[in-house]
């Protein structure tokens, strides 16, 4: 039995909904965790502050916290290299609620238009 076409696009569609609810819920709810060493660590480059090795304390600006960083760790979580975190200097000075939200639908606009290409 062959499924016609127009259910596979139907079926696709509803995966790729239900996929995006996912992420946007996951955004919602805080859970950018990697895009947040990102930003940091760009911020603090900025700066001149090492990235890989600055722990956040409550005296210093709040732009450069890390609310996952593990204070007893010698290192940060800043994971990302030197070139990665330039990718993200767009981001470094918008809040960080909003660089989350923007990020989300700038990978789900990439996402969808390698498919576009590579239907064409």
């Amino acid at each position: 039995m062959k499924i016609p076409p127009t259910l596979l696009w139907i079926v696709l569609g509803l995966l790729l909904a239900v996929s995006f609810g996912v992420d946007f819920e996951n955004t919602t709810q805080g859970g950018a965790i990697d895009l947040r060493n990102r930003v940091t660590g760009i911020r603090l480059l900025a700066h001149g502050i090492d990235a890989y090795h600055y722990k956040w304390r409550r005296s210093e600006p709040e732009e450069y916290g890390d609310v996952y960083n593990n204070p007893p760790l010698l290192v940060s979580k800043t994971t990302a290299t030197p070139t990665m975190l330039l990718l993200h200097w767009p981001l470094a000075p918008l809040p960080y609620r909003l660089g989350e939200f923007l990020w989300l639908f700038l990978q789900w606009l990439m996402l969808l238009g390698t498919a576009w290409l590579w239907l064409r």
